[in-house]
């Protein structure tokens, strides 16, 4: 749902102009379900007041089942009658309920060695259970779970409204878990070193799990974070590995797509300091000149707390060479930092580049790479070898794909016997289907 307590922000009246309300439900990637916005000048603290009693009415009388309003229902009830409260619509289905989980995810215990009150650089225990609307454990409920767990909340003051507000704490924990006949059993976190260490408010841990038996959400509001554990001994930041999801075997200065989504992969036995803090964020930097805070787009593996991944769609770059650069803490504030170094073409462009054959030379089996790009993204890859004397002797078929392409051969030709000792010449050929690439090496082998 998308509230905007704000001035004509859903002013849908003129045909030739859409609000930005009714973009947000069209919209064909992400969006939202419904809008909730003012089709004219609205005041600060009537919109206040109005949206206060929408999401009141939203999540109070709930049924039998625990589920949220009609969201129409709960708009209704909202407004007041007064000229402000009727400038406010509801864009998208009214008689949709958010999607809130059946079931319920229930704390058991949350613990570290020291005590109760989880401390900075501690090992944190977590166990909950599945249960349904009754508390009865639902014994066959396998799946996943994710946990997030966050620092306690802070406050900042607005002097121009005289109105402090509350905000959530930074991220110390969010990764995936298992479910095993409805249980979570043993699941840990290490708690950062950049803690707030504010030990008169209390953090928060949400958890929500899926399974083919459905889903099911549960929370504490009570974490307190304060003091430090036994000092580890740690001076080494961060691994920090790169590759790119079309392109799993991505090597440095290798051809990317534009807007490829990068891959990086995070390894530290005290964890990844997730808390965004000014200074301790996981941040990416391109060409020297483009920053970005990905932190938020980190997730820890399943069932680990030492090791996990930041999926980032890359923007749109010009063609050529480009640096990236991704820094990292973990969570006794230990620095990392790597780099690559990449090649961007538009997909207009068909390509093949970077022939090479390794190991060259070989005995037993080699494996033909190569970089590819193609407007209609794969197309048909043919290796033909040859003899220096120009005899083909084998041809291999295989589908070439964007980007790093690979090809293994065993040494043997068309009848299945192991070619003898010399050189030997190869073409690789790419069609998509519309033109053709070609390009020739030679190899050698050795035996």
């Amino acid at each position: 749902i998308w509230i905007a307590a704000t001035c004509t922000w859903g002013k849908y009246d003129n045909p030739a102009i859409p609000s930005m309300a009714e973009e947000m439900v069209w919209a064909p990637e992400g969006g939202g379900i419904i809008s909730l916005a003012a089709s004219r000048p609205t005041f600060s603290f009537d919109n206040l007041f109005f949206v206060e009693d929408f999401v009141k009415n939203l999540f109070n009388n709930v049924d039998e089942k625990k589920h949220s309003r009609i969201l129409g229902d709960a708009f209704n009830e909202a407004l007041s009658g007064d000229t402000n409260d009727q400038k406010y619509h509801l864009f998208g289905d009214v008689a949709l309920r958010l999607a809130d989980p059946e079931n319920v995810v229930r704390v058991e215990t949350i613990t570290s060695a020291s005590s109760d009150t989880l401390k900075a650089l501690s090992k944190v225990s977590l166990n909950a259970a599945i249960t349904d609307s009754t508390g009865q454990i639902l014994s066959n409920f396998n799946g996943k779970a994710l946990i997030r767990v966050y620092d306690a909340v802070d406050s900042v003051f607005n002097t121009i409204i005289n109105r402090r507000y509350i905000y959530q704490g930074g991220t110390i924990f969010k990764g995936v878990v298992s479910v095993t006949n409805g249980l979570i059993e043993d699941a840990g976190f290490i708690v950062p070193k950049s803690i707030k260490y504010k030990n008169t408010r209390t953090g928060r841990l949400s958890i929500y799990a899926w399974s083919d038996e459905g889903d099911a959400a549960g929370f504490e509001n009570d974490l307190l974070f304060f003091g430090t554990a036994s000092e580890v001994v740690d001076a080494e930041g961060p691994g920090i590995d790169f590759s790119f999801a079309e392109q799993p075997d991505f090597f440095d200065g290798d051809y990317v797509q534009q807007q490829s989504e990068l891959v990086v992969e995070l390894v530290d036995e005290n964890g990844i300091n997730l808390t965004g803090e000014v200074g301790h964020r996981i941040e990416l930097i391109i060409d020297d000149n483009i920053r970005k805070d990905v932190t938020e787009f980190f997730v820890y593996d399943v069932n680990s707390f030492t090791s996990g991944k930041l999926r980032y769609a890359l923007p749109t770059l010009s063609n050529g060479t480009h640096s990236l650069k991704i820094s990292a803490w973990d969570n006794l504030n230990n620095y990392s930092e790597s780099q690559l170094s990449f090649t961007t073409a538009s997909a207009s462009n068909l390509m093949l580049d970077r022939v090479i054959n390794y190991p060259n030379p070989f005995s037993d089996e080699t494996t033909f790479t190569f970089q590819y790009q193609s407007p209609n993204g794969i197309g048909e890859a043919t290796i033909k070898i040859y003899t220096v004397y120009g005899r083909l002797i084998r041809e291999i078929r295989d589908t070439a794909r964007a980007g790093f392409n690979k090809i293994a051969w065993d040494g043997r030709d068309e009848d299945g016997d192991l070619v003898a000792n010399g050189v030997y010449l190869y073409k690789v050929v790419v069609d998509d289907g519309e033109k053709t690439l070609e390009k020739i090496e030679k190899l050698a082998i050795t035996r």
